[in-house]
């Protein structure tokens, strides 16, 4: 049985939003900005949360957390014309909070994992106090340092080694140079627990990107420590392929994530270390260069088919595409506060965790560039999910998106639904993540 979007039914939950009303029955009310954004991306992470699966227990603890470690830290309310203070980096409008839906695996026991990134944002920020917005952030990492296991060593290193002086940069917005976003956090809700992530952009004072001689002796600082024998083995992979290659000489390094911590008794107890880059090629050749490393990762070939019918079904491109072809821009290109808005192309992270050969290497393709509309990027992915055995929770999603679209549909614009990202796993499957914006312009 199908739905009139052409998607397969599955059983429909209960309202998620009675959980939010619950809680937000008993809950005391706070200032403004803290309202506005309870009352708005509460009922999200609410439908969100019950669409995935997750237990009553979980439901409540996880929007609790919002409500206490996210909402007010989300700074001002929007105005009257929909702008922020403070605008972030990775979103359209400069909204500071992306959700993320990654899909559930072929298993019948698998669900869907809910997952917010966020940068925090106070008073403070962009002025000569806080010029690059890191005291929130830094808060937050020790309210929940003394809440679930953390290790913030890597965390301290990358802040000390990857910005200048902040007087610097606040001599520099004088001058004339934009303020920006420096760091993010990521929070995974997992069915058993929770990680905690933090996301570095590094940037010099004036807007200069980080030269990769100060990358490079940042990261090799790290992993050495950490495994002194094959510590630095991925990154040395990674490096090569960045000289070597011809699309390897066209990233540009943007950013880096790590693990702090996690409450989840079945969760990684050892971090990632995700090196992210972005490039100007958008070809399929270009993804197949940079997934395999240049050759030196083999055996990729049939999850490299899987993710071009992925990439078909999401963007509409036929299959006789040439692989040589950039992909077309749908939608978005040159808008949005983010400058990554004002140019078409991919991201990539690769996983350079101590003891690893060779890296972990994940693609995004933005939607907001090369999806369709909302509906037809939303039913490209599941048809995808359907078809390789993953159909269980496609409805669910879709009425997460009608959830967080509200009165707009999802047919008539393009934009809600930012990223779909795509990992190869050991096991042979492609590991999926859609990510999506609060609101949709």
């Amino acid at each position: 049985m199908t739905n009139s979007n052409g998607i397969q039914k599955a059983p429909r939950v209960q309202d998620g939003s009675s959980v939010w009303e619950s809680l937000s029955r008993w809950l005391p009310s706070r200032d403004h900005d803290s309202n506005y954004w309870w009352n708005v991306t509460g009922p999200h992470m609410a439908a969100m949360l019950e669409e995935a699966g997750y237990s009553k227990e979980k439901q409540y603890e996880n929007l609790l957390i919002h409500y206490h470690w996210t909402v007010p830290y989300m700074g001002q309310a929007p105005g009257a014309d929909g702008t922020v203070p403070w605008k972030c980096l990775i979103t359209q409008h400069g909204l500071p909070l992306i959700y993320s839906w990654k899909w559930n695996g072929a298993s019948p026991t698998s669900r869907p994992d809910i997952r917010i990134g966020f940068e925090p944002i106070g008073e403070s920020s962009g002025t000569a106090l806080d010029p690059i917005n890191q005291r929130r952030t830094r808060e937050l990492l020790d309210s929940f340092a003394r809440r679930i296991p953390m290790d913030t060593a890597w965390t301290n290193h990358f802040l000390s080694t990857f910005y200048d002086p902040e007087t610097k940069y606040w001599q520099a917005k004088e001058a004339g140079v934009p303020l920006a976003t420096t760091t993010m956090l990521g929070y995974d809700y997992l069915h058993d627990g929770m990680t905690l992530k933090t996301y570095f952009f590094p940037r010099l004072a004036g807007q200069r990107l980080l030269p990769m001689d100060r990358w490079d002796a940042s990261l090799r600082h790290i992993l050495s420590e950490a495994d002194s024998k094959v510590g630095t083995k991925a990154l040395d992979a990674v490096l090569d392929f960045l000289k070597a290659s011809t699309e390897g000489q066209v990233l540009v390094p943007t950013g880096l994530a790590i693990d702090n911590g996690t409450s989840s008794p079945t969760g990684s107890q050892s971090s990632r270390l995700k090196f992210y880059f972005r490039s100007p090629h958008t070809t399929f050749a270009s993804v197949r260069e940079v997934m395999t490393l240049g050759g030196r990762i083999t055996g990729l070939e049939a999850q490299l088919q899987s993710l071009h019918q992925l990439l078909e079904d999401v963007t509409g491109l036929p299959s006789d595409f040439p692989d040589d072809a950039d992909a077309p821009v749908h939608h978005g290109f040159g808008t949005g506060s983010s400058p990554l808005g004002r140019a078409a192309y991919y991201l990539y992270y690769f996983d350079i965790a101590p003891g690893a050969e060779v890296p972990d290497i994940k693609f995004y393709t933005p939607l907001t560039h090369y999806g369709q509309n909302d509906l037809k990027s939303a039913q490209g992915v599941t048809s995808w999910m359907e078809a390789n055995g993953r159909g269980s929770y496609c409805a669910n999603y879709l009425r997460v998106l009608e959830k967080v679209a509200g009165e707009k549909t999802l047919e008539t614009g393009n934009g809600l639904q930012s990223y779909l990202s795509c990992l190869f796993k050991q096991n042979g499957e492609l590991d999926i993540t859609s990510y999506f914006l609060t609101e949709r312009s």
